[in-house]
């Protein structure tokens, strides 16, 4: 019984702390921690400036009067098989969450595609563009 109230006055410092919310802020969530930073870093980098997430970031910083922005995920890292970072833009808020984009950041050339979610294929951005991209 001893050990058990020992373990849960170390652990629930951490357990708080760590399910606490990150601070709202305006700028894009850039915390990555991946073997190689640099290339996500660049990956992250090229997304976020694309237009299509710069116009949901002002979206967004709009209706929650600055307090929030997009948020940029990585999903998944380039392997092997798959080059690339599949990479998430999305409003995390109090009440929802909503995912706007897939884009997927080829980790060597850093072209940047994106899932069609009507198709279910990946697709470039000029073809994504021309199918009304929003």
């Amino acid at each position: 019984m001893q050990q058990i109230i020992l373990f849960l006055v170390w652990i629930v410092p951490f357990l708080t702390e760590a399910l606490r919310q990150p601070p709202n802020n305006t700028s894009c969530l850039l915390n990555i921690q991946v073997a190689n930073a640099s290339l996500a870093d660049r990956a992250i980098e090229k997304v976020y400036m694309l237009p299509e997430v710069k116009a949901k970031e002002k979206y967004i910083q709009k209706i929650t009067h600055g307090k929030q922005g997009v948020t940029l995920l990585i999903q998944s890292q380039p392997t092997a098989t798959k080059p690339f970072y599949i990479i998430q833009v999305e409003y995390n808020g109090s009440d929802r969450l909503l995912v706007y984009y897939n884009f997927y950041v080829h980790s060597e050339t850093m072209d940047i595609k994106v899932l069609d979610v009507v198709s279910g294929k990946i697709i470039t951005l000029s073809e994504w563009r021309a199918r009304g991209a929003s």
